[in-house]
């Protein structure tokens, strides 16, 4: 039995989805991460440290939107794929969102048994900005990514 033609450009389109709805994550992740850094530090005075507060901020601004946008295009990609309804997309972005937050966090999540409260709340801080970003942000684009290829019939 052969395989129409127009299957392949269906496939195409829904990897298409993926990929902008994981850059464009990725950029919105990164562009709040910039934003969060520039609210609670002064470029104008960076510090002694090779990299500065300055380099600090922006190698974490684009490690945030690198590893958000790929976790979103793949995400979408496997929600495009097995075609999954919207709980189904958000439970798998959920899912893998937990499963990239905590191999990412594990040595923050242990060491805040060693910190006294101010660097506990100050840590518990940033694992809820990872937080946001990760699960519940994936559970999204999940979601997402089943709402706009729902209407591709394969």
């Amino acid at each position: 039995m052969p395989i129409p033609i127009n299957m392949y450009y269906k496939l195409a389109l829904r990897g298409l989805i993926s990929i902008v709805l994981g850059v464009s994550y990725g950029l919105l992740c990164g562009a709040l991460t910039f934003l969060i850094w520039r609210l609670t530090h002064d470029p104008a005075y960076p510090g002694p440290l090779i990299p500065d507060q300055n380099g600090w901020g922006r190698i974490v601004t684009l490690a945030t939107a690198v590893t958000t946008g790929f976790c979103a295009a793949v995400v979408a990609w496997i929600v495009a794929l097995t075609n999954a309804g919207k709980a189904r997309g958000g439970v798998i972005g959920f899912v893998f969102g937990l499963v990239v937050f905590l191999f990412l966090s594990a040595p923050e999540l242990v060491s805040l048994l060693k910190f006294s409260n101010h660097e506990v709340l100050s840590e518990l801080g940033r694992l809820g900005i990872s937080l946001l970003f990760l699960p519940i942000g994936l559970a999204t684009i999940g979601l997402i990514a089943s709402v706009l290829t729902s209407s591709i019939k394969r």
